[in-house]
C-alpha cells in the first residue's frame, strides 16, 4: 500500500471511528492508471482470444485457478 501512496495512486487516512482501520481512496492519478491497466489487459485478452481457442482457454483458467487456490493466491 505504501508504494501506491508514494506514487500518488491512493491516499490513506486513519478511520476516525476506529483507529485500527485505514481508509484508502483512489486518487485521480490512480483512476487513470487503473484505466490504462484495464485497457492493456483488454488488448491482451483480445489478442490471446484470437490465437487460442475457447476450450483451451477455459482449461487454462481452470488450472490456474486451482494452482492459485493451492498456493493461496488471490486473483
Amino acid at each position: 500500500m505504501a508504494s501506491l501512496e508514494e506514487r500518488g495512486y491512493v491516499t490513506v487516512e486513519r478511520d476516525t471511528s476506529d483507529g485500527r482501520r485505514s481508509l484508502v481512496t483512489l486518487t485521480p492519478a490512480g483512476e487513470a492508471y487503473a484505466r490504462a491497466v484495464r485497457d492493456v489487459a483488454r488488448a491482451l485478452n483480445h489478442d490471446v482470444a484470437r490465437q487460442i481457442d475457447e476450450g483451451a482457454l477455459a482449461v487454462t483458467l481452470e488450472v490456474l485457478t486451482t494452482l492459485a487456490a493451492i498456493y493461496d493466491i488471490e486473483a
